[in-house]
Protein backbone atom coordinates (compact mmCIF):
# COMPACT_ATOMS: atom_id res chain seq x y z
CA UNK A 1 0.00 0.00 0.00
CA UNK A 2 1.13 3.58 -0.36
CA UNK A 3 2.65 5.62 2.15
CA UNK A 4 0.11 8.58 0.98
CA UNK A 5 -3.03 6.14 2.21
CA UNK A 6 -1.10 6.18 5.46
CA UNK A 7 -0.46 2.39 5.87
CA UNK A 8 3.07 1.22 4.50
CA UNK A 9 5.22 -2.29 5.67
CA UNK A 10 6.40 -0.08 8.86
CA UNK A 11 2.75 1.10 9.69
CA UNK A 12 1.50 -2.49 9.03
CA UNK A 13 3.91 -3.20 11.54
CA UNK A 14 2.66 -0.97 14.27
CA UNK A 15 -0.70 -1.60 13.94
CA UNK A 16 0.43 -5.31 14.55
CA UNK A 17 2.04 -4.57 17.07
CA UNK A 18 -0.94 -2.14 18.96
CA UNK A 19 -3.08 -4.62 18.44
CA UNK A 20 -0.93 -7.91 19.23
CA UNK A 21 -3.05 -8.74 22.39
CA UNK A 22 -6.67 -9.01 19.99
CA UNK A 23 -4.36 -10.68 17.30
CA UNK A 24 -2.98 -13.66 19.58
CA UNK A 25 -6.38 -13.53 21.59
CA UNK A 26 -8.28 -14.81 17.58
CA UNK A 27 -5.38 -16.93 17.24
CA UNK A 28 -5.68 -18.77 20.52
CA UNK A 29 -9.62 -18.45 20.12
CA UNK A 30 -9.60 -19.99 16.43
CA UNK A 31 -6.97 -22.77 17.57
CA UNK A 32 -8.62 -23.51 20.77
CA UNK A 33 -12.11 -24.36 18.88
CA UNK A 34 -10.02 -26.54 15.91
CA UNK A 35 -8.69 -28.35 18.63
CA UNK A 36 -11.54 -28.87 20.38
CA UNK A 37 -13.73 -29.84 17.13
CA UNK A 38 -10.83 -32.34 16.10
CA UNK A 39 -10.60 -33.95 19.00
CA UNK A 40 -14.72 -34.59 19.19
CA UNK A 41 -14.43 -36.32 15.83
CA UNK A 42 -13.99 -40.12 15.56
CA UNK A 43 -10.96 -41.52 14.26
CA UNK A 44 -10.18 -42.27 10.66
CA UNK A 45 -7.63 -44.48 9.49
CA UNK A 46 -6.37 -44.95 5.82
CA UNK A 47 -4.75 -48.01 3.83
CA UNK A 48 -3.62 -48.02 0.28
CA UNK A 49 -3.55 -51.09 -1.90
CA UNK A 50 -1.96 -50.68 -5.29
CA UNK A 51 -3.04 -51.98 -8.43
CA UNK A 52 -1.12 -52.92 -12.19
CA UNK A 53 -3.71 -52.44 -14.94
CA UNK A 54 -2.17 -53.79 -18.55
CA UNK A 55 -4.69 -53.59 -21.86
CA UNK A 56 -7.67 -55.39 -22.22
CA UNK A 57 -8.05 -57.69 -25.07
CA UNK A 58 -10.14 -57.09 -27.32
CA UNK A 59 -12.29 -59.46 -29.81
CA UNK A 60 -11.02 -57.76 -33.21
CA UNK A 61 -7.46 -58.16 -31.87
CA UNK A 62 -8.10 -60.99 -30.91
CA UNK A 63 -9.27 -62.73 -34.11
CA UNK A 64 -6.27 -61.23 -35.69
CA UNK A 65 -3.92 -62.62 -33.56
CA UNK A 66 -2.35 -59.05 -32.55
CA UNK A 67 -1.72 -56.98 -29.95
CA UNK A 68 -4.49 -54.04 -28.18
CA UNK A 69 -2.15 -52.22 -26.61
CA UNK A 70 -0.05 -51.10 -29.29
CA UNK A 71 -2.30 -47.84 -30.77
CA UNK A 72 -3.40 -46.89 -27.32
CA UNK A 73 -3.63 -43.87 -25.36
CA UNK A 74 -1.49 -44.05 -21.88
CA UNK A 75 -3.64 -40.93 -20.54
CA UNK A 76 -6.92 -42.38 -21.75
CA UNK A 77 -6.19 -46.29 -20.85
CA UNK A 78 -5.21 -44.64 -16.82
CA UNK A 79 -8.58 -42.75 -17.06
CA UNK A 80 -10.47 -46.24 -18.08
CA UNK A 81 -8.67 -47.95 -15.51
CA UNK A 82 -9.44 -45.64 -12.64
CA UNK A 83 -13.12 -45.18 -13.46
CA UNK A 84 -13.57 -48.79 -14.14
CA UNK A 85 -12.38 -49.37 -10.09
CA UNK A 86 -15.07 -46.99 -9.47
CA UNK A 87 -18.25 -48.90 -10.90
CA UNK A 88 -21.21 -49.81 -8.34
CA UNK A 89 -20.95 -53.47 -9.55
CA UNK A 90 -17.34 -53.00 -7.73
CA UNK A 91 -19.15 -52.13 -4.59
CA UNK A 92 -21.70 -54.12 -4.63
CA UNK A 93 -19.33 -57.32 -4.39
CA UNK A 94 -17.15 -55.69 -1.87
CA UNK A 95 -20.19 -54.92 0.28
CA UNK A 96 -21.44 -58.48 -0.82
CA UNK A 97 -17.80 -60.28 0.28
CA UNK A 98 -17.61 -57.86 3.90
CA UNK A 99 -20.83 -58.35 5.12
CA UNK A 100 -21.08 -54.61 6.19
CA UNK A 101 -24.17 -52.65 6.88
CA UNK A 102 -21.97 -49.99 5.28
CA UNK A 103 -24.14 -48.52 1.62
CA UNK A 104 -22.62 -49.37 -2.06
CA UNK A 105 -22.37 -45.41 -1.56
CA UNK A 106 -21.14 -45.18 1.51
CA UNK A 107 -18.38 -47.71 0.17
CA UNK A 108 -17.52 -45.50 -2.97
CA UNK A 109 -16.86 -42.76 -0.78
CA UNK A 110 -14.85 -44.72 1.48
CA UNK A 111 -12.75 -45.15 -1.28
CA UNK A 112 -10.48 -42.74 -3.41
CA UNK A 113 -8.78 -43.73 -6.64
CA UNK A 114 -5.48 -42.33 -8.16
CA UNK A 115 -3.45 -43.26 -11.10
CA UNK A 116 0.76 -42.67 -10.48
CA UNK A 117 1.22 -40.41 -13.07
CA UNK A 118 1.12 -41.90 -16.50
CA UNK A 119 1.93 -45.22 -15.06
CA UNK A 120 -0.22 -48.20 -15.69
CA UNK A 121 0.08 -48.18 -11.48
CA UNK A 122 -3.12 -46.86 -9.18
CA UNK A 123 -3.35 -46.43 -5.73
CA UNK A 124 -6.36 -47.04 -4.45
CA UNK A 125 -6.95 -45.49 -1.11
CA UNK A 126 -9.60 -46.59 1.61
CA UNK A 127 -10.74 -44.37 4.91
CA UNK A 128 -12.82 -46.55 7.91
CA UNK A 129 -13.34 -46.13 11.45
CA UNK A 130 -10.25 -48.77 12.03
CA UNK A 131 -7.32 -49.16 10.96
CA UNK A 132 -7.93 -53.07 9.89
CA UNK A 133 -11.28 -51.76 8.25
CA UNK A 134 -9.47 -49.75 6.60
CA UNK A 135 -6.69 -52.32 4.95
CA UNK A 136 -9.70 -54.74 4.77
CA UNK A 137 -11.79 -52.67 2.52
CA UNK A 138 -8.73 -51.42 0.23
CA UNK A 139 -7.30 -54.77 -0.18
CA UNK A 140 -10.75 -56.12 -0.77
CA UNK A 141 -11.80 -53.58 -3.56
CA UNK A 142 -8.42 -54.23 -5.63
CA UNK A 143 -9.08 -57.75 -5.44
CA UNK A 144 -12.33 -57.02 -6.88
CA UNK A 145 -11.09 -54.96 -9.61
CA UNK A 146 -8.88 -57.89 -10.46
CA UNK A 147 -11.97 -60.15 -10.60
CA UNK A 148 -13.89 -57.68 -12.89
CA UNK A 149 -11.10 -57.43 -14.91
CA UNK A 150 -10.67 -61.35 -15.37
CA UNK A 151 -14.51 -61.58 -16.27
CA UNK A 152 -14.01 -58.37 -18.87
CA UNK A 153 -11.28 -60.86 -20.59
CA UNK A 154 -12.75 -63.90 -20.73
CA UNK A 155 -15.73 -62.11 -21.87
CA UNK A 156 -13.73 -60.58 -24.78
CA UNK A 157 -12.25 -63.94 -25.43
CA UNK A 158 -15.91 -65.61 -25.64
CA UNK A 159 -16.63 -62.99 -28.17
CA UNK A 160 -14.16 -64.00 -29.91
CA UNK A 161 -14.43 -67.23 -30.24
CA UNK A 162 -18.70 -66.74 -31.35
CA UNK A 163 -17.37 -64.98 -34.04
CA UNK A 164 -15.07 -67.01 -35.45
CA UNK A 165 -17.57 -69.65 -35.19
CA UNK A 166 -20.02 -68.12 -37.10
CA UNK A 167 -17.28 -67.53 -40.04
CA UNK A 168 -17.08 -71.25 -39.93
CA UNK A 169 -20.20 -72.06 -40.18
CA UNK A 170 -20.37 -69.74 -43.57
CA UNK A 171 -17.36 -71.14 -45.00
CA UNK A 172 -17.28 -74.83 -47.30
CA UNK A 173 -16.67 -77.58 -44.89
CA UNK A 174 -12.98 -79.76 -45.27
CA UNK A 175 -11.22 -76.17 -46.70
CA UNK A 176 -7.69 -74.91 -46.37
CA UNK A 177 -9.70 -71.72 -44.37
CA UNK A 178 -11.94 -73.58 -42.37
CA UNK A 179 -8.79 -75.63 -40.67
CA UNK A 180 -6.94 -72.16 -39.61
CA UNK A 181 -10.16 -70.98 -38.26
CA UNK A 182 -10.89 -73.86 -36.12
CA UNK A 183 -7.69 -73.96 -34.79
CA UNK A 184 -7.63 -70.12 -34.20
CA UNK A 185 -10.90 -71.31 -31.87
CA UNK A 186 -8.73 -74.40 -30.36
CA UNK A 187 -6.42 -71.70 -29.04
CA UNK A 188 -8.63 -69.22 -27.65
CA UNK A 189 -10.72 -71.57 -25.87
CA UNK A 190 -7.77 -72.92 -23.95
CA UNK A 191 -6.81 -68.97 -23.91
CA UNK A 192 -10.04 -68.25 -22.23
CA UNK A 193 -9.45 -71.22 -19.81
CA UNK A 194 -6.36 -70.26 -18.75
CA UNK A 195 -6.83 -66.52 -18.83
CA UNK A 196 -6.53 -64.46 -15.05
CA UNK A 197 -6.68 -60.93 -15.43
CA UNK A 198 -4.68 -57.83 -17.39
CA UNK A 199 -4.19 -56.40 -13.74
CA UNK A 200 -2.64 -57.39 -10.75
CA UNK A 201 -2.86 -56.67 -7.35
CA UNK A 202 1.11 -54.90 -6.91
CA UNK A 203 0.88 -54.46 -2.98
CA UNK A 204 -2.00 -55.50 -0.34
CA UNK A 205 -3.20 -52.86 1.70
CA UNK A 206 -1.42 -52.80 5.16
CA UNK A 207 -3.20 -51.48 8.56
CA UNK A 208 -1.94 -47.93 9.44
CA UNK A 209 0.29 -47.61 12.75
CA UNK A 210 -1.95 -43.85 13.06
CA UNK A 211 -5.41 -42.42 12.55
CA UNK A 212 -5.35 -40.48 9.38
CA UNK A 213 -7.84 -37.86 10.67
CA UNK A 214 -8.11 -35.98 13.10
CA UNK A 215 -4.99 -34.00 13.21
CA UNK A 216 -5.54 -31.89 16.31
CA UNK A 217 -2.32 -30.15 16.53
CA UNK A 218 -2.26 -29.79 12.94
CA UNK A 219 -5.91 -28.37 12.38
CA UNK A 220 -5.05 -25.98 15.59
CA UNK A 221 -1.95 -24.61 14.11
CA UNK A 222 -3.23 -24.07 10.75
CA UNK A 223 -6.54 -22.33 12.16
CA UNK A 224 -4.31 -20.43 13.93
CA UNK A 225 -2.46 -19.42 11.13
CA UNK A 226 -5.45 -19.04 8.68
CA UNK A 227 -7.23 -16.92 11.51
CA UNK A 228 -4.33 -14.76 12.45
CA UNK A 229 -3.70 -13.60 8.62
CA UNK A 230 -7.06 -13.18 7.98
CA UNK A 231 -7.11 -11.24 11.00
CA UNK A 232 -4.17 -8.97 10.33
CA UNK A 233 -5.86 -8.77 6.54
CA UNK A 234 -8.64 -7.13 8.26
CA UNK A 235 -6.85 -4.32 10.38
CA UNK A 236 -5.16 -3.05 7.64
CA UNK A 237 -7.84 -3.31 5.02
CA UNK A 238 -9.65 -0.58 8.00
CA UNK A 239 -6.56 0.84 8.25
CA UNK A 240 -6.62 1.59 4.79
CA UNK A 241 -9.99 2.08 4.39
CA UNK A 242 -10.35 4.00 7.73
CA UNK A 243 -7.80 7.26 8.12
CA UNK A 244 -8.09 7.64 11.92
CA UNK A 245 -6.55 6.45 14.73
CA UNK A 246 -8.53 4.41 16.75
CA UNK A 247 -7.02 4.46 20.18
CA UNK A 248 -4.12 5.26 22.19
CA UNK A 249 -2.51 1.81 21.00
CA UNK A 250 -2.29 2.20 17.88
CA UNK A 251 -1.04 5.73 18.03
CA UNK A 252 1.99 4.71 20.85
CA UNK A 253 2.79 2.18 17.83
CA UNK A 254 3.09 4.43 15.23
CA UNK A 255 4.31 7.26 16.84
CA UNK A 256 6.75 5.79 19.84
CA UNK A 257 7.11 8.44 22.20
CA UNK A 258 5.77 8.72 25.99
CA UNK A 259 2.16 10.27 26.67
CA UNK A 260 3.24 12.96 28.70
CA UNK A 261 -0.08 14.05 29.87
CA UNK A 262 -3.84 13.20 28.64
CA UNK A 263 -5.94 16.59 28.71
CA UNK A 264 -10.40 16.03 28.68
CA UNK A 265 -12.40 17.00 27.00
CA UNK A 266 -14.16 19.10 29.22
CA UNK A 267 -15.72 23.00 30.06
CA UNK A 268 -12.75 24.82 31.11
CA UNK A 269 -12.15 28.53 32.07
CA UNK A 270 -10.91 31.62 30.16
CA UNK A 271 -9.29 32.05 32.97
CA UNK A 272 -5.86 30.70 35.08
CA UNK A 273 -7.04 29.54 38.14
CA UNK A 274 -5.48 27.32 40.74
CA UNK A 275 -6.63 23.88 41.49
CA UNK A 276 -10.38 23.92 43.85
CA UNK A 277 -11.03 27.03 42.56
CA UNK A 278 -14.38 27.90 41.07
CA UNK A 279 -15.67 27.26 38.53
CA UNK A 280 -12.55 24.85 37.08
CA UNK A 281 -12.69 21.24 36.16
CA UNK A 282 -10.52 19.77 38.34
CA UNK A 283 -9.60 17.05 35.96
CA UNK A 284 -8.71 19.38 32.92
CA UNK A 285 -5.77 21.35 36.42
CA UNK A 286 -4.81 17.86 37.10
CA UNK A 287 -3.83 16.56 33.77
CA UNK A 288 -2.10 19.59 33.58
CA UNK A 289 -0.15 18.88 36.45
CA UNK A 290 0.85 15.83 35.29
CA UNK A 291 2.31 17.62 32.05
CA UNK A 292 4.23 19.96 34.73
CA UNK A 293 5.85 17.40 36.22
CA UNK A 294 6.88 15.47 33.32
CA UNK A 295 8.35 18.53 31.75
CA UNK A 296 9.97 19.38 34.60
CA UNK A 297 11.40 16.17 35.32
CA UNK A 298 13.02 17.05 31.62
CA UNK A 299 15.51 20.31 32.76
CA UNK A 300 18.58 18.03 33.42
CA UNK A 301 20.73 19.83 36.16
CA UNK A 302 18.75 22.55 36.42
CA UNK A 303 19.30 24.09 33.49
CA UNK A 304 17.17 26.28 31.13
CA UNK A 305 15.61 24.31 28.81
CA UNK A 306 13.39 25.60 25.78
CA UNK A 307 10.49 23.63 24.45
CA UNK A 308 8.79 23.96 21.81
CA UNK A 309 4.90 22.47 21.61
CA UNK A 310 3.27 21.56 17.97
CA UNK A 311 0.81 19.62 16.57
CA UNK A 312 0.24 18.14 12.96
CA UNK A 313 -2.75 20.37 12.16
CA UNK A 314 -4.52 23.55 12.85
CA UNK A 315 -7.02 23.26 15.91
CA UNK A 316 -5.48 20.02 18.38
CA UNK A 317 -5.11 22.77 21.52
CA UNK A 318 -1.47 23.70 21.08
CA UNK A 319 -1.49 27.11 21.96
CA UNK A 320 -4.14 26.75 24.49
CA UNK A 321 -1.38 23.74 25.82
CA UNK A 322 1.38 26.79 25.69
CA UNK A 323 -0.22 29.46 27.75
CA UNK A 324 -1.26 26.51 30.44
CA UNK A 325 1.84 25.09 30.88
CA UNK A 326 3.66 28.13 30.83
CA UNK A 327 1.51 29.11 33.80
CA UNK A 328 1.70 26.37 35.50
CA UNK A 329 5.28 26.27 36.03
CA UNK A 330 4.89 29.95 36.56
CA UNK A 331 2.70 28.82 39.73
CA UNK A 332 5.60 26.83 40.25
CA UNK A 333 8.08 29.52 41.28
CA UNK A 334 9.89 28.80 38.24
CA UNK A 335 10.88 31.83 35.57
CA UNK A 336 8.78 31.06 32.30
CA UNK A 337 9.00 32.81 29.11
CA UNK A 338 6.28 32.00 26.95
CA UNK A 339 7.13 32.78 23.16
CA UNK A 340 4.65 32.99 20.29
CA UNK A 341 6.56 31.49 16.89
CA UNK A 342 2.71 30.91 15.17
CA UNK A 343 3.37 33.75 12.73
CA UNK A 344 0.62 31.98 10.33
CA UNK A 345 -2.05 32.83 13.55
CA UNK A 346 -0.43 34.12 16.87
CA UNK A 347 -2.81 34.12 19.17
CA UNK A 348 -1.24 33.31 22.15
CA UNK A 349 -1.04 36.85 23.80
CA UNK A 350 -4.67 36.77 24.10
CA UNK A 351 -4.60 34.12 27.28
CA UNK A 352 -2.60 36.75 29.16
CA UNK A 353 -3.91 40.32 27.96
CA UNK A 354 -7.53 39.55 29.18
CA UNK A 355 -9.02 41.51 31.73
CA UNK A 356 -8.54 39.91 35.47
CA UNK A 357 -6.14 37.19 33.82
CA UNK A 358 -3.97 36.17 36.37
CA UNK A 359 -0.95 34.50 34.34
CA UNK A 360 -0.25 37.79 32.38
CA UNK A 361 0.13 39.44 36.01
CA UNK A 362 2.93 36.91 37.18
CA UNK A 363 6.62 38.48 37.80
CA UNK A 364 8.11 35.22 37.36
CA UNK A 365 6.10 34.81 33.82
CA UNK A 366 7.08 36.77 30.42
CA UNK A 367 4.65 36.44 27.32
CA UNK A 368 6.76 37.38 24.08
CA UNK A 369 4.35 37.95 21.43
CA UNK A 370 5.23 37.69 17.61
CA UNK A 371 5.94 41.66 17.02
CA UNK A 372 8.03 41.84 19.92
CA UNK A 373 11.50 40.02 18.30
CA UNK A 374 12.69 41.11 15.19
CA UNK A 375 13.57 37.29 14.17
CA UNK A 376 10.23 36.59 14.87
CA UNK A 377 8.67 39.57 12.35
CA UNK A 378 11.64 38.70 9.78
CA UNK A 379 9.74 35.23 9.70
CA UNK A 380 12.97 33.29 9.36
CA UNK A 381 13.60 29.71 9.03
CA UNK A 382 17.05 29.40 9.60
CA UNK A 383 17.87 27.05 12.76
CA UNK A 384 21.21 29.49 13.81
CA UNK A 385 19.08 32.80 14.03
CA UNK A 386 16.46 31.23 16.22
CA UNK A 387 19.04 29.47 17.95
CA UNK A 388 20.41 32.78 18.88
CA UNK A 389 17.20 34.01 20.16
CA UNK A 390 16.45 31.31 22.47
CA UNK A 391 19.65 31.58 24.17
CA UNK A 392 18.98 35.09 25.01
CA UNK A 393 15.86 34.22 25.94
CA UNK A 394 17.64 31.02 28.33
CA UNK A 395 19.23 33.87 30.43
CA UNK A 396 15.97 35.16 31.76
CA UNK A 397 14.20 31.95 32.04
CA UNK A 398 14.18 28.06 33.60
CA UNK A 399 11.62 27.37 30.43
CA UNK A 400 11.41 28.66 27.58
CA UNK A 401 7.77 27.26 26.18
CA UNK A 402 7.23 27.79 22.67
CA UNK A 403 4.05 27.92 20.15
CA UNK A 404 4.68 26.99 16.95
CA UNK A 405 2.49 26.71 13.70
CA UNK A 406 1.49 23.32 12.96
CA UNK A 407 4.43 21.23 12.16
CA UNK A 408 2.36 19.16 9.39
CA UNK A 409 1.67 22.46 7.37
CA UNK A 410 4.21 25.37 7.66
CA UNK A 411 7.79 24.92 6.72
CA UNK A 412 8.91 27.41 9.57
CA UNK A 413 8.23 24.98 12.38
CA UNK A 414 10.08 22.07 11.41
CA UNK A 415 13.09 24.99 11.84
CA UNK A 416 11.65 26.17 15.67
CA UNK A 417 11.13 22.17 16.34
CA UNK A 418 14.93 21.95 14.90
CA UNK A 419 16.18 24.64 17.45
CA UNK A 420 14.60 23.58 20.31
CA UNK A 421 15.53 21.36 23.27
CA UNK A 422 13.01 19.15 23.08
CA UNK A 423 9.46 19.65 21.50
CA UNK A 424 6.12 18.24 22.63
CA UNK A 425 3.58 16.61 20.33
CA UNK A 426 -0.36 18.06 21.09
CA UNK A 427 -2.88 15.18 19.06
CA UNK A 428 -6.93 15.32 18.92
CA UNK A 429 -7.48 11.55 18.98
CA UNK A 430 -11.00 12.75 17.96
CA UNK A 431 -10.08 14.44 14.78
CA UNK A 432 -6.13 12.94 14.06
CA UNK A 433 -5.35 11.31 10.58
CA UNK A 434 -3.05 8.58 9.88
CA UNK A 435 -1.34 10.68 6.89
CA UNK A 436 -1.37 13.86 8.70
CA UNK A 437 0.38 12.46 11.81
CA UNK A 438 2.93 10.67 9.56
CA UNK A 439 3.79 13.94 7.29
CA UNK A 440 4.09 15.65 11.05
CA UNK A 441 6.72 12.88 12.28
CA UNK A 442 8.35 12.75 9.37
CA UNK A 443 8.91 16.37 9.41
CA UNK A 444 9.95 16.35 12.96
CA UNK A 445 12.17 13.55 11.99
CA UNK A 446 14.27 15.43 8.80
CA UNK A 447 14.59 17.78 11.17
CA UNK A 448 16.34 15.96 13.72
CA UNK A 449 14.09 17.49 16.56
CA UNK A 450 14.27 15.46 20.15
CA UNK A 451 10.17 14.76 20.86
CA UNK A 452 10.48 14.42 23.88
CA UNK A 453 6.53 13.20 24.18
CA UNK A 454 3.15 13.61 22.98
CA UNK A 455 -0.04 15.07 24.65
CA UNK A 456 -3.36 13.47 23.85
CA UNK A 457 -6.14 16.47 23.85
CA UNK A 458 -9.47 16.02 24.12
CA UNK A 459 -9.66 12.70 25.19
CA UNK A 460 -12.54 10.88 27.34
CA UNK A 461 -13.02 12.27 30.49
CA UNK A 462 -14.38 9.48 32.42
CA UNK A 463 -11.67 8.92 34.80
CA UNK A 464 -12.23 10.00 38.71
CA UNK A 465 -10.49 12.58 40.00
CA UNK A 466 -9.48 13.80 43.45
CA UNK A 467 -10.96 17.15 43.45
CA UNK A 468 -14.45 18.21 43.12
CA UNK A 469 -15.33 21.11 40.81
CA UNK A 470 -16.84 23.70 42.81
CA UNK A 471 -19.82 25.41 40.82
CA UNK A 472 -20.48 26.03 37.17
CA UNK A 473 -18.49 27.33 34.89
CA UNK A 474 -20.35 30.20 32.87
CA UNK A 475 -20.81 30.08 29.20
CA UNK A 476 -19.15 33.23 28.73
CA UNK A 477 -16.11 31.77 30.52
CA UNK A 478 -15.54 28.94 28.01
CA UNK A 479 -12.26 29.26 26.03
CA UNK A 480 -13.58 29.16 22.24
CA UNK A 481 -10.17 26.98 21.22
CA UNK A 482 -8.60 29.18 19.14
CA UNK A 483 -6.57 26.78 17.38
Amino acid sequence: MSRSAGVDLSNVLALVKARAGLLAAITLIAAGLALVVSLAQSERYEATAVLLFGGTPQAETLIDGGSSDSDSDPEQSTATNVALASLDSVAFRVKRRLRTDATVDELKDAVDIEAQGLSDLVDLTAEWSTADGAARVATTFAEEVVALRRQMARAEIQRAINALNRTIARLPEGSDEVAALEQRVSELTVLRAVQTSDVRLAERATPPDEPSSPRPVFNAVAAGLVALIVAVSALVLRAALDPRIRDERELTALLPAPVLARIPRVARSWRFLPTGARGEDSSFYEAIEFLRLNVQRFRPGRESVVLAVTSPTAGDGKTTLVAWLAQSLAFNEADVVAVDCDLKRPMLNTYFEGPGEVGGGLPNLRVVRAGDEDMLLLNLTGQEPLQDMFDELRGSADYVVVDTSPVGSVAHASAVAAAADGVILILDLGRLRRKELLVATEQLANARANVIGVVLNRVSSDLPTYYSAVGQVRESDIAPNPE
